[in-house]
């Protein structure tokens, strides 16, 4: 028994470096945004907004709607992401105006999603070609480019990050979820909401994996007291901070002012799903931000046909 022999194959198995050559790949495909400048709401969120170049007050950080982005963008009613606004505050006062460090800084972040995909889909799925095809097109796919080259996208990458972590740690895997393992991916649940509002969906996305990946019938799997008091602390999460972001920012979803009621939000995210799918089919005419969807007959039909494929 030779423990240095044994992490050495580890290291160098055909996994490992394929994971390494993809990693390497999204290091020279995104070459020309090591050069790029502040865009779009990256002047809003980091450029001019004045809690990011005065000295950090956490209070105003989590409870000024303002702190997000300068107040003349109209963006601080409209997103509470305060660890997001934390970075990027770190980040300016390291780097000031020098952009190459907040490229960087995203794009280890994209090759670091990669890595925790490929652990997370083989572990789900139990096959490492599988899970090394499905983070190759997670890495490489066009669509990817937004989160990626817009520094503003941070949150994105970032919440996608402890996402994956917090999956990873509460869900099980070849040993049982110790209580130290149970309480970091509580936390790494918490900051991928305090990120991005995206995460909502993690009590959905626990339970889907859960029963995808259940070794027994569903139903003893649901008995599992466990299973139930960790999707109950993260719908407790999840409504906690739709709470304090109604508080902060007056509002509990992202620009309200498209419906007015929240079953015309809803309705409004469903029919975006396959927009968003039709970019991963076939990504073409990619641009940073796309027009809300109209709630017409022959689009619900078509979203409704790709909900239906989709699940199929």
């Amino acid at each position: 028994y030779n423990p240095l022999f044994l992490i050495t194959k580890r290291l160098w198995s055909w996994q490992a470096v394929t994971l390494l050559a993809l990693c390497a790949a999204v290091l020279l495909i995104y070459w020309p945004i090591w050069h790029g400048q502040f865009v779009y709401d990256d002047l809003w969120y980091i450029v001019r907004n004045p809690f990011i170049h005065r000295p950090l007050s956490f209070l105003s950080l989590f409870m000024d709607a303002s702190a997000s982005a300068t107040r003349t963008s109209g963006l601080g009613t409209d997103i509470y992401r305060p660890l997001t606004t934390l970075w990027f505050w770190i980040d300016a006062h390291l780097w000031g105006p020098n952009t190459l460090p907040y490229h960087l800084e995203n794009l280890l972040l994209h090759a670091a999603n990669g890595c925790l995909l490929f652990t997370f889909l083989r572990r789900w799925m139990g096959n490492s070609t599988a899970a090394l095809a499905g983070c190759a097109v997670f890495l490489l796919h066009p669509v990817q480019v937004q989160s990626v080259a817009w520094i503003t996208q941070r949150s994105s990458l970032a919440s996608t990050t402890c996402l994956l972590v917090a999956l990873l740690f509460l869900t099980s895997g070849p040993r049982p979820i110790g209580r130290g393992r149970w309480i970091l991916g509580i936390l790494a649940a918490m900051a991928a909401l305090l990120f991005r509002e995206t995460p909502v969906v993690l009590p959905l996305l626990f339970g889907i994996v859960v029963s995808a990946s259940a070794k027994t019938p569903l139903e003893e799997t649901w008995k599992d007291r466990a299973v139930w008091r960790t999707l109950l602390v993260l719908g407790g999460l999840c409504a906690l901070y739709l709470g304090v972001r109604q508080a902060v920012v007056g509002q509990w979803s992202q620009l309200p002012e498209q419906s007015e009621s929240w079953i015309g939000n809803a309705g409004l995210g469903i029919l975006a799903f396959p927009v968003y799918l039709g970019k991963i089919v076939l990504p073409l005419k990619l641009r940073a931000s796309y027009s809300y969807p109209t709630l017409d007959p022959a689009r619900i039909g078509l979203s409704i046909l790709a909900w239906i494929l989709y699940a199929r």
